[in-house]
This record gives C-alpha cells, structure tokens and sequence, in this order.
C-alpha cells in the first residue's frame, strides 16, 4: 500500500475530512497526527520529527504529504487494525477543540492552532525542556510559540495531554 494512502487515511480517519496537500492547514494537521501516531508507537511512516516554526515537524512527511493526489485524498480510507483504529479514535478525540470562550483578550484557537499546541507541549516536555511545574512549561511554550498564547486553552491542552493515553 502506498505511503499516499495511508496518510490520506489516517488524516481523513482522525479529522473526518479529506486532506487538500496544498493547504497549509491540513499539511500541519497530517504533521501532527504522524507525529502523535510515532509517539504512541503506531508510526504511519518511517519520519524523525524535529522542532521547527510549527513544532514537531518532518521534511520527509512533508514532501509525501504533498505528493498525496486529489484522487487518492478523496478515496475510501482504508481499513486499520483494531489496535490502530483504537489509537486513531483517540487522537480524533484529543484533538477535538474545547469550548472557548469568546473574550476579546483571548485568542480562539483554530482546529489546526489546537493540534500544533498539543503536539508542542508534548515536543517541549519530552524533548526540550523537562520542567519541575506545569507553569514551568506553559511559559516554554509561550516563549517557543508567542503567537499561541492563550493561557486557559494551552493550559487545557497540558491537561488533556496529562490524561491521553499512548498507548494501544
């Protein structure tokens, strides 16, 4: 089975859409549930992630990202074991956007801005910093990603992170 494909698969099992490879929106969203699926040992391909603007990231799953075609991203998905159907339901749950509140000092966080606050945290804690404090953290990150700076979402996403389980 093609690389395409099962990418194409997994974006449209976790998001519930057919992935555009042009999309900026959708190229960071494909990066961050490889890079989650890597993390919960259900890797969708052979990617090392790095940090970069949008935290982790992988130049190889860009480029095979980009070459998924509109024809193969439109295709029925194919089906996973059980194992990585459990895994991907997960992720589609984590990666659900809370309810937020609509203050106008408070940035709302978009579906793609909410994945890449999930997977820097993650990236942050594992990879960069291993903080004594949540608050430790949570200002990493603010430093790392100022343009994501709500305190009660990133905080919520600490949380959720707390609570996902990555292994299936």
């Amino acid at each position: 089975m093609s690389t395409e494909k099962v990418l194409a698969s997994v974006f449209k099992r976790v998001f519930e859409v057919p992935i555009n490879p042009k999309r900026f929106e959708d190229q960071l969203c494909m990066q961050k549930a490889a890079y989650f699926l890597k993390q919960m040992e259900m890797a969708c391909g052979e990617y090392r992630f790095f940090w970069f603007l949008h935290g982790p990231y992988s130049t190889r799953l860009d480029f095979d990202t980009k070459m998924i075609s509109n024809d193969v991203a439109t295709e029925l998905p194919i089906e996973f074991e059980e194992n990585h159907e459990k895994g991907l339901d997960a992720l589609k749950k984590l990666f659900e956007v809370p309810p937020q509140s609509h203050e106008p000092q408070e940035k709302v966080y978009s579906k793609a801005e909410w994945v890449e606050t999930l997977a820097s945290l993650d990236y942050i804690q594992k990879y960069l910093l291993i903080p004594s404090t949540k608050e430790e953290l949570l200002n990493k990150f603010i430093k790392c990603k100022p343009d994501l700076k709500n305190q009660e979402l990133n905080s919520l996403a600490l949380d959720s992170l707390s609570n996902f389980s990555y292994a299936f």
